[in-house]
């Protein structure tokens, strides 16, 4: 997620509402903040977020920038993603504000060392030709330390690019993220692995300061973790995921209430009700009275089930959802099935269509006739040993007669793991 804030420290709290309630904040695994407007004199603990911890923090030195206020970058590591966060280097000039970051996530393919990250801003007053100079040299070093890691490049550009500088790297962001202009930017080496969409602005502070930069406040850029190809990208939900969303339905949620209660009572379980219902006032029953306001409606018998809707089912079906549209769509469902391949008991047990993906996802180069060969020698051998699991298969296999079937099997252990 990324946000050019025009001051962090007046949006600290909000911030941290989003990321308690909304889903796209809590889940985000990291937040890019351009235009921190930090110093000295604020702490790290004032800038506390639960579930992401303290920013990495690169200030704007006013004496090498040239400038009394604004500027300042932070990320934000979300600790369920990632524990591990370095600061590799900063940067400030009056051209360009820089911070490259790298991570160790939890979960990271083994050719991958780490995954690093560079935040930056460059000023509208900033030169574009020398900014770009810095953040290639910049990008350079790192692919030179670690050559097959992912590298992103992301902030508030204003009209700086890249594409000529860098034309191995894709650019991600194709919406507008202030007015009609495109000025905030995310580059990879990854093709095709994110893709922007536009979230609201955090709002701006009654009495804020303004800085030198005199532009409408940006829009918050979410980008997230998508197929590695448009094809996939575009293609339809699987039919769990549809599955999945005829759940949510009132209908259901009042048929799981009533069988849930139904439970209760046949097992003596006492339901503790959500809602009291208020006996009837006897005051002035026998006049007629017409009041506009103040009337109390009792709670009718759908109250508790429509409680239970609207904060259980619900959420957890839009989770589900969510889960099987990243995991089992597109390229997801593609690579399960080169896990599935894998594995000695599956139907698709070394069958090389579905291996070809999983193979390409950790650049393995399968021969057909090292497959072929694997399968009958593996036939005889589960007719006199019992080969139950991926480990069991990759124990047999022999680095001599089948290199590329060791790799692709160590592959589908740690994919699955």
């Amino acid at each position: 997620m990324l946000a050019n804030v025009r001051s962090l420290r007046n949006k600290i709290d909000e911030l941290q509402a989003h990321c308690n309630l909304q889903w796209a904040y809590k889940e985000a695994n990291l937040i890019c903040i351009t235009e921190t407007w930090l110093d000295h004199t604020i702490t790290d603990a004032e800038l506390f977020l639960d579930g992401f911890g303290v920013p990495l923090r690169a200030d704007r030195d006013n004496a090498k920038s040239g400038k009394k206020i604004g500027g300042g970058l932070c990320v934000y590591v979300n600790t369920s993603w990632s524990r591990t966060a370095n600061i590799r280097e900063t940067y400030c000039s009056p051209d360009v504000e820089l911070l490259c970051v790298s991570f160790r996530p939890k979960y990271l393919p083994r050719e991958f060392g780490k995954v690093t990250l560079i935040v930056v801003y460059v000023p509208p007053s900033g030169n574009d030709a020398r900014a770009a100079d810095v953040i290639v040299d910049c990008a350079q070093r790192v692919q030179a330390s670690s050559p097959d890691s992912p590298l992103f490049i992301m902030g508030d550009f204003n009209s700086c690019r890249l594409s000529k500088s860098l034309p191995t790297f894709q650019q991600y962001v194709k919406c507008a993220t202030r007015g009609s202009k495109t000025l905030d930017l995310c580059y990879g080496n990854v093709r095709n692995a994110y893709k922007a969409c536009k979230k609201p602005p955090l709002t701006e502070t009654e009495g804020e300061v303004q800085g030198e930069e005199k532009e409408t406040e940006e829009l918050v850029v979410v980008s997230e973790s998508r197929e590695s190809t448009e094809h996939n990208a575009n293609q339809p939900s699987t039919s769990g995921s549809e599955g999945a969303k005829e759940k949510r339905s009132d209908s259901l949620a009042a048929e799981i209430y009533t069988e849930t209660k139904a439970m209760c009572e046949e097992s003596g379980v006492s339901v503790k009700e959500l809602y009291r219902k208020h006996a009837k006032s006897r005051v002035m029953e026998d006049f007629v009275c017409e009041s506009a306001c103040g009337a109390r409606s009792e709670a009718d018998s759908s109250s508790d089930s429509n409680e239970l809707k609207r904060k259980l089912l619900f959420p957890c079906v839009d989770r589900m959802l969510s889960e099987l549209e990243k995991r089992f769509s597109g390229i997801s469902e593609e690579l399960l099935q080169g896990i599935q391949a894998c594995c000695p008991t599956s139907a698709l047990f070394l069958c090389e269509p579905a291996m070809k993906a999983l193979a390409a996802h950790y650049h393995i180069e399968l021969k057909s006739e090292e497959v072929l060969i694997a399968k009958n020698f593996l036939r005889r051998k589960m007719e006199v040993v019992l080969v139950k699991d991926v480990i069991s298969v990759y124990n047999l296999l022999d680095c001599d007669r089948f290199p590329s079937l060791k790799d692709f099997d160590q592959s589908g252990f740690d994919y699955s793991s």
